[in-house]
């Protein structure tokens, strides 16, 4: 799976920029969130926007995704996007 989600709008920005904030994600963790969600959203059935504010209120669903994004740090092609991230920082 290739890590290529872009966050391409203002309010989806600030809406990850907050979210990452929340789930207390590194900013090298952080680059993982889009991807991360945008999955887990399709998964649901949800629209992207409202998964991200089940996330803010369901903690177990916060619990799921810092999970989520812990155990695809681990991969090499979570390693990789995270490489790439930090090669341009």
């Amino acid at each position: 799976m290739a890590f290529t989600s872009a966050v391409t709008s203002p309010v989806r920005l600030v809406a990850f920029a907050r979210l990452a904030a929340r789930l207390d994600l590194s900013p090298s963790s952080a680059v993982l969130l889009p991807t991360v969600v945008e999955v887990a959203a399709r998964k649901a059935g949800w629209l992207e926007p409202r998964f991200v504010d089940e996330v803010f209120r369901n903690d177990e669903l916060r619990d799921y995704v810092a999970e989520r994004i812990a155990y695809i740090a681990t991969t090499e092609a979570g390693r990789e996007a995270i490489r790439d991230f930090e090669a341009r920082a």
